[in-house]
């Protein structure tokens, strides 16, 4: 109340006193939503479900980490090789990486790079043997780990975050 409540509506038509208080709406709504949800703990099959959703989220911060660490570098390595090239494509480190996620998903354009054609097919076949056979694996066996984990402690960790809600409130 004590941000929203002083604000008048010539407050509201300066757009950098808008953006702030919709930056506080926001961050209101949305502390609002997870304690709405925290009441879902108390509810066995969906506090399972969410307890193993947290987790993996947790556990894969690491997988994001070197996910993120790859494509700078590979964004890097086709923005110094091919930029003066393909300008469109590789013409920054930004546009790199977004070409390269593009491809990460499956979005192929065929590109003539004249001379450089073949270290291009060489680069850009490796980029994808990295991204889908070793990363996408790596976050498969971290995902069915943590899955398999919380089958068998799902009942404890149930108990437990049920005794903290109670605790609680």
């Amino acid at each position: 109340m004590y941000v929203t409540g002083a604000v008048t509506p010539e407050d509201i038509l300066v757009k950098q006193k808008k953006q702030n208080l919709d930056f506080y709406v926001c961050a209101v709504v949305s502390i609002t939503w997870v304690r709405f949800f925290s009441y879902f703990l108390i509810v066995k099959r969906v506090s399972k479900l969410l307890i193993t959703l947290v987790t993996m989220l947790q556990s894969t911060l690491s997988f994001f980490f070197m996910f993120s660490c790859y494509f700078i570098l590979a964004a890097t390595v086709f923005n110094m090789r091919f930029g003066t090239e393909n300008e469109e494509h590789y013409g920054t480190v930004w546009l790199s990486g977004r070409h390269l996620f593009d491809s990460f998903a499956s979005e192929y354009r065929f590109i003539d790079f004249g001379a450089f054609q073949r270290s291009y097919d060489v680069f850009f076949i490796m980029h994808q043997i990295i991204t889908r056979v070793f990363l996408l694996n790596y976050l498969v066996a971290v995902l069915t780990t943590i899955y398999q984990f919380m089958i068998v402690e799902g009942e404890y960790t149930y108990s437990r975050m049920r005794y903290l809600f109670y605790k609680k409130y």
